[in-house]
């Protein structure tokens, strides 16, 4: 079984970083499964569609299309039946249901950037660990370096307007919260 982490809305919502995730999870196209299994909750993709709305001007009908591409490339991310958990998680208020959802769903890890509301003491008494997305990627990256690096490079593919190559995501990535995955992305092309 592959390792399983929950994506915060925090990661999943700059398009970038969402598109990077989930690349890595779906793996390069031949088959052959990504790097970790990807989990969220109704309630994770209930934001990420409402922050699309309200802070990317994306409109009803294009965020929808774009949380049913997600729910159907990965049908066996949403966790369903944690919201009992929800009260008794330690977390921060706000993202009880986050941690629930990842105690439900079996996973390892949380991404997020959200790392001060995941105190490492409420984590460990469930065997969870919160991971900065930059961690997380470069952790992949660690591990199934070809993996990761044949996942990159068929989501480059897909791009189409503009085409992208390995120099701007770097660079992107650079800017946008992941300079150490950046760096091995570029360490790795030269």
């Amino acid at each position: 079984m592959r390792f399983t982490a929950l994506l915060d809305t925090s990661v999943l919502y700059p398009a970038l970083l969402r598109d990077v995730l989930l690349s890595l999870a779906h793996g390069d196209g031949s088959g052959m499964a990504g790097t970790y299994r990807p989990l969220w909750s109704q309630d994770i993709l209930d934001e990420l569609g409402r922050n699309l709305r309200e802070k990317a001007g994306l409109d009803a009908e294009r965020t929808a299309r774009l949380v049913g591409e997600m729910s159907r490339e990965f049908p066996d991310a949403l966790v369903e039946h944690y919201e009992p958990l929800v009260p008794a998680m330690p977390c921060h208020w706000k993202d009880r249901h986050v941690m629930a959802a990842a105690v439900r769903g079996g996973a390892s890890t949380i991404v997020t950037h959200n790392l001060t509301d995941f105190p490492p003491d409420d984590l460990v008494k469930f065997d969870l660990e919160a991971q900065h997305p930059d961690t997380f990627l470069s952790h992949q990256y660690d591990l199934s370096r070809q993996q990761t690096m044949q996942a990159v490079e068929a989501m480059l593919r897909r791009w189409r307007n503009p085409v992208g190559d390995i120099a701007e995501l770097t660079a992107q990535l650079s800017r946008n919260s992941c300079p150490r995955f950046a760096q091995l992305l570029t360490q790795d092309s030269s």
